[in-house]
């Protein structure tokens, strides 16, 4: 129950306050943001449903929440030789954000953690041997050859052409993700 998990987590209620929460600053301060409403629906769409396409304005914290999922994953479900695969933006630059704000999440209450993470590849983390990779929408090949897919995050697909969205869903299928 909750109040056993606060007790053994020296007053994390979740694994979002155990990690730390998303951070916006407001005014020059520091805000830790709660979950809204439409973060716990997809939690539990997450849980329920296989394949999910969520179209949404900018700046919602969708990308964020997703690098918690995936955090959560791997330190709960998913198990050592297990792969996750984020495809986003044309560059790599973009991708390798993605998995430097996924690092950073341990930052905070985890720099042992933290510490090691950044010394791993700038589009690769490997978190409980979970293996996290992003790639650019053009360079999706790699995930043909991927066993043991858990998840796919494509983030900005609105920006893809019709070739790489194409390219995308059919590396998708060989990786076995739908």
């Amino acid at each position: 129950d909750k109040r056993r998990l606060q007790n053994n987590t020296f007053g994390a209620c979740c694994f979002v306050d155990l990690i730390g929460r998303p951070q916006k600053t407001v005014n020059d301060t520091t805000v830790d943001m709660p979950f809204v409403p439409y973060q716990r629906l997809l939690w539990q769409i997450l849980g329920r449903y296989k394949h999910i396409w969520i179209k949404k304005a900018r700046g919602l914290g969708l990308s964020t929440f997703m690098l918690y999922y995936i955090s959560y994953k791997c330190l709960t479900e998913w198990t050592a030789g297990d792969h996750v695969v984020i495809v986003t933006g044309t560059r790599i630059e973009t991708a390798a954000d993605l998995i430097r704000r996924l690092k950073l999440l341990f930052k905070r209450n985890f720099p042992a953690l933290y510490s090691q993470l950044i010394k791993q590849k700038e589009t690769t983390c490997v978190i409980n041997g979970v293996t996290v990779e992003a790639y650019p929408a053009a360079h999706t090949d790699s995930i043909r050859g991927r066993d043991r897919v858990k998840l796919i995050m494509v983030d900005e697909a609105d920006y893809f052409g019709p070739a790489e969205s194409k390219e995308i869903l059919s590396a998708s299928a060989a990786a076995g993700v739908i």
